[in-house]
């Protein structure tokens, strides 16, 4: 029962908007209003909402939201929040309580037991029906066996499970066998929020999950976009303008800014390849070339050879770059195979270089794969262009500093057309930075990195970018 003193034509039971506006005072902006229209003509499906560190996400979804939903129904509510630790779950209860008490349009409602774990207070009219009461628990991860009409799960992960891929089974596991089916009981639904702390974590499964008939829809919200014209602008520009943004930014290492605001993990680490760099080098323009300028444009081949045919072993990648006069280096071929024999990748190799006409090539050699690059070496056929590559920590850096220089000057393309392009992208994302006992390694967070080996060997072979001199060849990440 409404106080109708306060809300007479009852308006802010139909619109959660209008509620944040008037009645909670919270400042929403076009982004919660996007994800507001679809929770409310939307009552059945799970929510992944992803939105860029302060943007208010758990004041509007975690805290007022829930309020929303006691305040119009005239039946129980039940409704858990779960968070890292009870510590941060009670954190959300005590902003719930807090406008609970001291909001006049909560007056009419009276708490039937008050605690740090658990509101619950009787629907307004039925103060004398003691069974039929709205809910809200505080819990932390772990929790199982409530049975709710709305689960919040609300910045579950931490950086130590974004570290650890058994840390990350493990969250997962638990959130699929304990917490998701919390809300099944009551025909619930399930609000994910937070932000991302690694490129497998959650998150991706969820926004994997939304591509399907699956009954979860993904938001993501950085604290910047790009806009029509191609220009980054505010999310949120009420509270975060572009001037505000920036001054965060600068005060911030690259890699936090790039995970908490800008919704783009490495996992604690540094990222080698920013996103922003990435999204430059997709479909690069590249003006079609003189026949002056198409007789001095060269080809050359980078190869990282795997050779178990394990499910999670790394696939063989050979990539072929092109260079002409005052263009940049373009992606041209990536040959990306998993469980292929020595023979075989030999010869693939041997195929790429006729077609291609390869001036030089430079292919990994270590391990396993040690023999492999003697045997291409000795070959008659490609003796000649080949040059084998170790990979130290130190050749890493020098390599992978060629690639990030080029993105940096806007002198390397990716076509977005080509095959396997999406995930070198996707690799080059996760690559990172990792401090390992006082040493810095170059490696992939997460996932393969043998794309990103691979082209990085096509650019060594290269040379590199050619058209500036005395260019620094050591990492800046930006």
């Amino acid at each position: 029962m409404t106080d109708f003193n306060l809300d007479p034509a009852g308006i802010y039971k139909r619109s959660f908007s209008l509620f944040c506006k008037d009645i909670v005072k919270q400042p929403i902006g076009k982004i919660h209003k996007e994800i507001i229209s679809n929770l409310e003509n939307d009552t059945t499906s799970n929510f992944s909402i992803m939105i860029a560190r302060g943007h208010y996400k758990t004041y509007v979804f975690s805290r007022t939201y829930p309020l929303w939903l006691i305040y119009k129904s005239d039946k129980p509510v039940h409704i858990l929040i779960q968070s890292m630790n009870q510590d941060m779950a009670r954190r959300i209860l005590g902003l719930i309580r807090d406008v609970l008490i001291t909001n006049p349009y909560f007056s009419h409602f009276k708490f039937k037991k008050e605690t740090d774990k658990l509101l619950e207070l009787y629907i307004p009219g039925h103060e004398d029906d003691s069974e039929n009461t709205h809910r809200i628990y505080s819990v932390p991860v772990g929790t199982r066996g409530l049975h709710v009409d709305l689960v919040i799960v609300d910045d579950i992960m931490k950086d130590d499970d974004g570290n650890s891929s058994t840390n990350m089974k493990k969250l997962k596991r638990i959130f699929w066998n304990a917490t998701a089916p919390m809300a099944n009981g009551r025909n619930g639904r399930i609000l994910f929020i937070g932000t991302p702390i690694c490129y497998d974590d959650l998150f991706n499964d969820l926004y994997q999950l939304s591509l399907t008939d699956s009954g979860w829809l993904f938001y993501r919200y950085p604290a910047l976009y790009e806009d029509e014209n191609g220009e980054l602008v505010p999310s949120f520009p009420e509270v975060y303008p572009m001037e505000k943004l920036l001054k965060i930014k600068n005060q911030l290492p690259s890699w936090t800014w790039e995970q908490e605001y800008m919704l783009n993990p490495v996992s604690g680490e540094d990222s080698i390849f920013p996103l922003e760099l990435l999204n430059i080098a997709v479909d690069l323009d590249y003006p079609k070339l003189s026949e002056e300028d198409e007789k001095f444009k060269s080809y050359y081949l980078g190869c990282d050879f795997a050779m178990s045919s394990s499910s999670t072993a790394d696939y063989s990648a050979f990539c072929v770059v092109s260079k002409a006069p005052n263009r940049p280096i373009n992606l041209e071929f990536i040959w990306h195979e998993r469980g292929v024999s020595e023979y075989d990748q030999i010869q693939q190799i041997k195929n790429l270089c006729r077609v291609y006409n390869i001036d030089k090539a430079v292919v990994e050699r270590k391990g396993i794969t040690y023999s492999m690059g003697n045997k291409l070496i000795e070959d008659p056929e490609l003796s000649s262009i080949v040059e084998n590559w170790n990979p130290t920590n130190e050749e890493k850096q020098k390599i992978l500093g060629n690639v990030n220089l080029l993105l940096q000057h806007k002198m390397l393309r990716i076509p977005s057309d080509l095959r396997h392009s999406d995930l070198l992208i996707k690799e080059m994302q996760t690559f990172g930075i990792i401090n390992e006992n006082g040493t810095q390694k170059y490696k992939a967070i997460s996932g393969h990195d043998d794309l990103v080996i691979g082209v990085a060997l096509a650019i060594s072979a290269a040379g590199g970018w050619v058209f500036e001199e005395d260019v620094p060849t050591t990492i800046r990440l930006i």
